[in-house]
């Protein structure tokens, strides 16, 4: 079923199926020419990601490494913005500097998203917001959905072997820009061989947590488990049978909703170890679920505040 309106998404949501808003992620593909995003709605996008990694003719980038191009909006992203207004778009400000996030506020008539940020207190990179504009979102009425990657949830732990491996492979694939198909599949292979050999330290859910005192009476009963908490039930994602059991505790029985907040099932294998002992925990918990495969798991999407988002005015509130 196709859906292009908040009005489409709760009919799809009370159906008890979820709703897939169509997105750009970066909003190079619009060049200079302001035409185009009129053309992209007309095909189904209902969000436009204003940057990604690097500066374009829109807005200048949080991680870019030349540093700002346009110090926030360029004249020509005034524009873009004002048009996604008018056609209903929802702008998104994942991955756009701070200069650029603050002039989208000032200059939208209806609330932004940040489809996938997190918080810069509780990881100090530039792509997270900070405690002013999540703020500024808020009053906006804007939404923030969390980026769970771990470099955006925790601050990485100096990795100079590592760092050097990845740096020596970006030199070898010209930061792998202009490669053809084999050569980018050769180096997605060598940097999974890069993460191999020097596994990064993820964060864990266990450790977001917060810790009243209830919870951690909680999370010390869940210690004294007969499953220790160095057992890993997912060696991709190194997710722990404790943190699988914390949720399954607080009462997460969907497998899908589990895979969201610890990511087990989402790595390189695509749960082909992890799932049978997920099950297990599952049946040991006393939890009723019908066996998992890899064929059956659904993909997951995580649900969005909807509503007020594309196409609303603050002046028509």
């Amino acid at each position: 079923m196709e859906e292009y309106s908040d009005e489409d998404a709760y009919k799809i949501q009370d159906e008890g199926k979820r709703a897939i808003f169509i997105g750009i992620e970066n909003g190079y593909p619009v060049g200079n020419d302001l035409s185009l995003i009129e053309k992209f709605y007309e095909r189904g996008a209902r969000y436009i990601t204003l940057c990604h990694t690097s500066n374009n003719d829109i807005c200048d980038s949080s991680t870019d490494s030349e540093g700002p191009e346009h110090n926030g909006l360029s004249d020509f992203g005034i524009s873009v913005v004002k048009e996604m207004n008018r056609l209903g778009l929802m702008v998104d400000v994942s991955h756009i500097s701070d200069s650029a996030f603050y002039d989208v506020i000032e200059i939208s008539t209806a609330p932004v998203i940040a489809s996938h940020s997190c918080a810069r207190a509780l990881c100090d990179n530039p792509r997270n917001l900070t405690d002013d504009m999540l703020r500024v979102l808020a009053d906006n009425e804007g939404v923030i959905q969390m980026c769970f990657l771990s470099e955006y949830l925790k601050t990485p732990e100096p990795f100079p072997e590592r760092d050097s491996a990845r740096f020596a492979l970006r030199e070898k694939y010209k930061n792998f820009q202009n490669l053809s198909e084999a050569e980018m599949d050769s180096a997605r292979n060598e940097w999974y061989a890069i993460d191999r050999k020097f596994p990064p330290k993820l964060a864990t859910a266990i450790k977001l947590i917060p810790k009243k005192e209830t919870e951690v009476e909680i999370i010390d009963q869940y210690k004294s488990d007969h499953v220790d908490d160095d057992t890993i039930v997912c060696r991709c994602e190194r997710v722990s049978a404790e943190t699988v059991r914390y949720w399954i505790r607080k009462g997460v029985t969907d497998f899908n909703e589990l895979k969201g907040l610890t990511k087990v099932g989402m790595g390189a294998c695509g749960g082909k170890t992890c799932i049978p002992i997920i099950m297990r925990i599952f049946r040991e918990e006393g939890v009723a679920i019908d066996d998992v495969t890899e064929n059956t798991i659904r993909p997951l999407f995580v649900e969005v505040p909807l509503g007020t988002l594309a196409g609303v005015k603050k002046e028509d509130k």
